[in-house]
């Protein structure tokens, strides 16, 4: 295998454009959570740049149970499932512990 490959640049955008081919258009969450109580499990999430299709909500929680599952085998299956618009990270404060409350996502 080649160990000196070129790098090709990458074009730019125009002066004072966002670069579209990075431009996002739908961060989605999946929070799965212990049902009894509250506490997260498995936090999942995705980014849809501009001309990607998104994941719909049940792929979305699909995929996070898949991966839920192969992280941690032992772990209690009697997980439920809080969707959210936007990236965890915007909505929780780091250091902050948090459990889901009446389907909200909140500090404790």
């Amino acid at each position: 295998m080649a160990t000196n490959m070129p790098v090709c640049p990458m074009p730019s955008p125009a002066p004072g454009m966002p670069d579209p081919k990075l431009a996002l258009q739908q961060a989605n969450t999946v929070v799965l959570y212990d049902a009894d109580s509250g506490t997260i499990a498995h936090v999942f999430q995705s980014a849809t740049l501009v001309g990607a299709v998104a994941p719909t909500p049940a792929q979305m929680e699909t995929t996070a149970r898949a991966i839920y599952a192969r992280m941690q085998p032992a772990a209690s299956r009697n997980v439920a499932a809080l969707h959210l618009n936007g990236f965890a990270r915007d909505m929780m404060c780091p250091g902050t512990t948090y459990k889901v409350v009446s389907c909200a996502l909140v500090p404790g």
